[in-house]
């Protein structure tokens, strides 16, 4: 990552003006270095969004920047690449003393904290008025292609493990045939183009007591209902409303 000199200064001041924002995000740029000009005017990522089939997205993602990400606006997570926190909401949504699950080791942790920090009634605001971007290699992007086997794998568990320990049981009867037709692509392609990906879901099974244990303790300090959730969980990249719960103000990020 590489930030403007206003880059944190101006995630700072959104972040301050309400006590209940936990995270914050900035419009991220992608960066290509093998270019005269490695600075691209193609979005990377202005927060991340999930869908009803509960695959998570950036939003913005690909698209040329043409002044449509300028105003504030409430995003249902803060991608991973360069989201400012609040030290309360660290303490707040950590279980068993992690902020991210150690468990995923890689991929969809950012998308798993955006998850709890929902439940627990955080908001995520992106700011990006007048905001000067943060940017995003694209040369790892093109790397990632060479360990395409190890990205699939984890991203596969990482799925399922997000959703063992976030999901209440009336958003995923909401959600069931857009994610039981997403499950299925995911088995096919396990089944059909790489047969090894499959022990992912095998190390899922692995964890089921983790994970039983991990989701007792994000369900029984939740603050805000499915049917609150069911809002967020769009096809399109829409901002989404916020109705903040009871939090503490926290002074530092």
């Amino acid at each position: 990552m590489i930030l403007s000199p206003t880059f944190v200064a101006k995630l700072l001041y959104r972040g301050e003006s309400e006590a209940g924002i936990g995270t914050v995000c900035g419009k991220l740029l992608r960066w290509d270095h093998d270019l005269a000009q490695p600075l691209t005017n193609i979005v990377d990522s202005t927060g991340i969004y999930f869908r009803p089939d509960l695959r998570h997205l950036d939003r913005g993602a690909e698209q040329m920047d043409i002044g449509q990400f300028e105003l504030d606006e409430y995003v249902f997570g803060s991608t991973g690449a360069a989201a400012l926190c609040r030290r309360a909401i660290l303490d707040d949504i950590a279980v068993e003393g992690e902020f991210f699950d150690e468990q995923f080791f890689a991929y969809r942790e950012d998308a798993d904290l955006a998850r709890r920090a929902q439940l627990r009634g955080w908001a995520r605001a992106c700011t990006r008025r007048k905001l000067l971007p943060g940017m995003c290699d694209a040369s790892l992007l093109s790397a990632a292609s060479n360990f395409l086997y190890e990205i699939n794998w984890h991203s596969i568990k990482n799925r399922f493990l997000m959703r063992a320990k976030n999901i209440g049981w009336p958003l995923y009867a909401r959600c069931f045939l857009p994610t039981s037709f997403r499950d299925a692509q995911v088995m096919g392609y396990c089944r059909l183009a790489d047969r090894k990906l499959a022990s992912a879901l095998v190390a899922v099974w692995k964890l089921r007591a983790d994970l039983s244990r991990k989701r007792q303790i994000i369900q029984s300090r939740r603050q805000v209902s499915d049917r609150q959730l069911c809002a967020c969980f769009r096809r399109t990249p829409a901002a989404v409303p916020f109705s903040p719960a009871a939090k503490p103000i926290g002074e530092s990020w």
